[in-house]
This record gives structure tokens, C-alpha cells and sequence, in this order.
């Protein structure tokens, strides 16, 4: 669905107008601003050229344009901007600028792909998971919004949030000695819980079969679409030398969340939410994990439920729920693909709800819905 300042639809427009409030609001380009009646007016050079626009200014100074008045003009003649015009007042090097093109270039091809291929719907009663994954309007800033550098069509389609589409973990066994991890129980317990009884035997026996050196193995999580990724990398030399196992695909099927890297469980929804490191580029970030944050987030989240715990106010005046991230497992933590295969486990907020309660991602509180009214309009109809 689109944002309510891109009710055009025009993917274009809305990657133009983000990427010039984001040019103006950085500070990249030497904008003019002018003000009145609570509206502004943008300008600024363009080589012997300009850029102009018109919107506004709002909270912390953030820039709002309205993307069908952004013009290029020179001599007084002026017509509808380009992307390419736009590109083109960046001052930066060559290789920046062919980056963030390619960037706005794969976020323009996704949008067009679900514009083809998913039909809108209602969301408003979707269960957590699932509304989640459909909130398919991306970041309401950054231009290359839905960029997934990395990413073909048919993996958009099927580890995308957007289509929806479940699957199943591939499995590594890993040597102990390139492993780190902060398990809430013992090792064999922690993944009896985790995999249930039938995907725990599995594992382990494909396991077995590799030998008896790789009993003493650490299981290891991988998203399918990473362990294509890592073909060819050093992971394959592990492989070749025996010190890692592929183990095939097992377990509960996932399904993507709006960040993409994390996995809701489609078969268990009350299970753990999965955070497993992708080598894709979206929102020009690298989405693989801090390896420093692998082992130390379920201790941070011990000590924030602590501090919930012992303020008494937020038990009942100011109700507050940490999903811990209870348990963290990475592989070459300090070595080349320090960062591409780890895994962190994520209380689901389901299983925190208490009876009659529900729970919606905050950014659906900002989302226009199929039938033309914003998402929360029953809640103001009805609470005001």
C-alpha cells in the first residue's frame, strides 16, 4: 500500500521525493529554504542548472516534499525533475553515486515486481506475523527503501515478506573451536526445545553420518538463501577439510519479517523469532550481525528485564515487556566470515499476550489500508 504522502502509487515519485527530503534534511546539497504559510519552498544548484520543490518543515527539522513539484530549470525553463537530475546534485565520487543508482535502480524494480504481482488486501485483522510481513510499504525515509542488493526476483519472491512465502532452515554442523555461543540451558537441552523432538533427531543423525568427529559439532542455523551466498567463500574450504557439515534443510518453515533477516516461525507462531545474518544490502546497510552482538545480547536483555522487574510501576501502572533475546550462537566470530553465520533467538511477542490482548508492528499505525482509511480508523471510531 502506499505511504499517505504517495497516494500517485508511482514508485518513482515516491523514491524522487524521498531522496530529495533526505538530500535537503542531510545536508548534502546547498538548499535554499524559504517559509510561509507554514509551507517552504527548496532550491539549489545543479551544475549550471537548479532543483527546486515545495513542502514543508516539521518536527526535528524534518523535510517533507511534495514529489510531483520537484523541477529542474535552467534559463527560466523549467520541467518535472529525473531521478538521474536528482543524482546528479550529489557531489560525491563516481563510485558513490553508481552505488546509490544501483540502489534506487533495485528498489524502483521491487516495487514495480509487487505492484505486478501482489494484490491489495485487508489487514487490519491479520494475526502479528502475518501483518507484519504484509506492511510492504518500507522505510518511510531512506530512498532505497526496498533495495535487497544481492536479492534476483525469484529471491523477492521467496524470502521477501512481501509474497509471504514459508521455508525451511539450512543446517550446518560447525567444529566447537570456530563456535561462540550463550545458550540458556545446556547445549543438547537448548536444542531439543528449539527444534522438537523430530527435527532434533533428524539433525543429529544426518550428523552422525558425517563421522565420528562431527559428534562433538555445534549445530548452526543458516538462511537458505545465505548458504548459496557462501559458496565459494571460506566456509567452503571448512567443508572441504571437515571442520563444517551441511546438513540440508530441516526443521519449521519461516517466514520473512519486514526486516527480512528475521524469520517468524510459520509452523509454531509461539516460538522464537530468528535473526540470522544475510550478505544483502538493504537501506545501504549490510545485513549481516555485529559479531560482538551474538553472545552479548541475551545478557543485556537479562539485565533489562531485570530493571523492568524491579519497578514496581511498570508492572501496573506503566505495563512494559521486554522480548528478551535469550540466546545467541556465531561461527569465526574474529576470522572472514565473522558476522555471516550466527543465529540469535528472540522471544515472539505472542507468547507475552495476555487474554484479549493483541499486538500490531507500531509502523501499522501510519498505514493506509485497501478500502482508502488509515489502519487505526476503527480504533478512533470506536476509542477516539
Amino acid at each position: 500500500m502506499p505511504l499517505p504522502l504517495d497516494l500517485h502509487g508511482i514508485p518513482e515519485l515516491r523514491v524522487m521525493r524521498q531522496l530529495a527530503e533526505a538530500l535537503v534534511y542531510e545536508g548534502l546539497v546547498d538548499c535554499a529554504v524559504s517559509r510561509g504559510g507554514g509551507k517552504a519552498r527548496f532550491e539549489w544548484r545543479c551544475g549550471g542548472a537548479s532543483i527546486r520543490c515545495q513542502g514543508s518543515i516539521g518536527a526535528f527539522g524534518r523535510v517533507r516534499v511534495v514529489a510531483e513539484t520537484i523541477e529542474r530549470g535552467c534559463d527560466d525553463q523549467w520541467r518535472p525533475a529525473t531521478l538521474g537530475d536528482l543524482l546528479a546534485s550529489i557531489d560525491t565520487c563516481p563510485e558513490r553515486r553508481a552505488q546509490l543508482t544501483s540502489e534506487l535502480d533495485r528498489t524502483l524494480d521491487f516495487s514495480a515486481w509487487n505492484e505486478r504481482n501482489l494484490l491489495p488486501r485487508p489487514r487490519r485483522d491479520l494475526p502479528f506475523a502475518q501483518l507484519d510481513s504484509a506492511i510492504d510499504e518500507g522505510h518511510p525515509y531512506h530512498p532505497c527503501f526496498k533495495a535487497r542488493t544481492g536479492f534476483d526476483y525469484a529471491d523477492h519472491a521467496a524470502y521477501g515478506p512481501e509474497a509471504g512465502n514459508a521455508f525451511q532452515l539450512a543446517w550446518l554442523a560447525v567444529a566447537p573451536e570456530r563456535l561462540h555461543s550463550a545458550f540458556p540451558t545446556d547445549e543438547q537441552a537448548f536444542w531439543m526445545h528449539e527444534l522438537g523432538a523430530e527435527a532434533y533427531a533428524l539433525l543429529y543423525g544426518r550428523r552422525a553420518r558425517l563421522g565420528d568427529n562431527a559428534r562433538r559439532f555445534g549445530l548452526m542455523p543458516l538462511h537458505p538463501w545465505q548458504w548459496k551466498m557462501l559458496q565459494g567463500s571460506e566456509l567452503s574450504r571448512w567443508l572441504a577439510e571437515g571442520s563444517a557439515g551441511f546438513l540440508g534443510q530441516a526443521g519449521d518453515r519461516y517466514t520473512a519479517s519486514q526486516s527480512v533477516r528475521t524469520l517468524f516461525n510459520r509452523d509454531h507462531p509461539r516460538r522464537a523469532n530468528l535473526k540470522l545474518p544475510m550478505n544483502l544490502v538493504n537501506s545501504s546497510a549490510r545485513r549481516i550481525i555485529e559479531p560482538h552482538s551474538v553472545c552479548s545480547a541475551p545478557s543485556i536483555s537479562r539485565w533489562l528485564k531485570d530493571i523492568v522487574a524491579s519497578d514496581p510501576l511498570f508492572e501496573a501502572r506503566y505495563p512494559l515487556t521486554i522480548l528478551a533475546e535469550y540466546a545467541g550462537t556465531i561461527a569465526d566470530r574474529e576470522g572472514p566470515l565473522a558476522g555471516q553465520i550466527a543465529a540469535i533467538w528472540r522471544e515472539d511477542v505472542t507468547s507475552s499476550l495476555q487474554p484479549g490482548e493483541t499486538a500490531v508492528p507500531l509502523n501499522a499505525l501510519m498505514a493506509l489500508e485497501s478500502d482508502g482509511r488509515p489502519f487505526v480508523a476503527d480504533w478512533i471510531d470506536e476509542y477516539g
